[in-house]
């Protein structure tokens, strides 16, 4: 999987979410089966709150990552030929 497959694939899940959440009844929306379960609102929240610390961190300049953590002592590995 090459950058530009990845990009698009997350940007595909994001509209689904996108479209589940606009879609769903406000009442299942927001539903908790019990107090220590989840709704749906909550997971989507959550999944929101995880996410942006890592987008603006990926969005900084790539000079950025070699100043806080200098450069690979190995060559880069494919996506496909794994760790």
């Amino acid at each position: 999987m090459n950058k530009t497959t990845l990009v698009d694939f997350l940007k595909e899940r994001f509209e689904e979410v996108k479209t589940l959440a606009t879609t769903t009844p406000q009442e299942a929306f927001y539903f908790k089966p019990t107090e220590t379960v989840w709704s749906a609102a909550e997971n989507v929240q959550h999944l929101i709150q995880s996410v942006q610390p890592l987008n603006r961190l990926l969005g900084r300049p790539k000079s950025y990552f070699a100043e806080k953590w200098g450069y690979a002592t190995h060559s880069s590995r494919t996506y496909e030929g794994g760790g």
